[in-house]
């Protein structure tokens, strides 16, 4: 006969791997705090600035912060693995502008009490570690056409923010950031072209 612990071992592992895959991950989480401080009854002056920002604002800023981290973990990527010159310094160029845009949509949410994710979130992690498993120009064919890729979706985020957008200050960060990434986009459809 085995003990009751050798059988409760293996149910522990398996509620413990459920667990994990049910975490939402970091922008679900962000998005679920900033929702309940939006619908929350307390009126504090914290909650009624949250509450004075619009859902979509509030997601979009979730998901340019998760966005940005990306960026910036896939740019380290490329500025150490890349054998391209070019694809290098677009890495390198992804890190810094990525690390400042990140950084000033950190003070605008924190000024307006809105929760950005702190880590990449489930489908990044992925990207990232899709990306490691390549080499050569398999990396650099693979970095660049998610760059072009991401930089479009990215920049139609934007655009349509800047249309439907109501928070100001946001909308200002909105409109300084589009032409960066406009020449972010430019940049990676050259280098797109030139590694074919």
């Amino acid at each position: 006969m085995k003990p009751a612990y050798n059988l409760l071992v293996p149910a522990a592992l398996a509620l413990a791997v459920i667990a994990c895959n049910n975490n939402p991950d970091s922008v679900e989480k962000a998005n679920d705090s900033n929702q309940a401080k939006m619908e929350s009854s307390d009126t504090t002056q914290t909650n009624q600035i949250a509450q004075s920002i619009s859902e979509l604002d509030s997601k979009f800023m979730t998901e340019v912060a998760n966005v940005g981290l990306t960026e910036v973990s896939l740019g380290k990527l490329a500025s150490e693995r890349s054998s391209n010159n070019k694809v290098k310094h677009f890495g390198k160029m992804m890190v810094k502008d990525h690390t400042d845009a990140n950084h000033e949509l950190q003070k605008i949410a924190s000024e307006k009490n809105i929760t950005l994710p702190d880590s990449l979130s489930k489908s990044s992690k992925q990207e990232c570690d899709d990306l490691k498993k390549k080499k050569g120009k398999a990396f650099d064919k693979a970095y660049i056409d998610m760059m072009v890729d991401g930089h479009q979706k990215v920049l139609s985020q934007f655009e349509d923010l800047e249309k439907h957008g109501t928070d100001s200050q946001l909308k200002a960060f909105v409109t300084k950031t589009i032409p960066v990434i406009q020449d972010h986009l430019d940049s990676a459809k050259a280098i797109k072209e030139s590694i074919k």
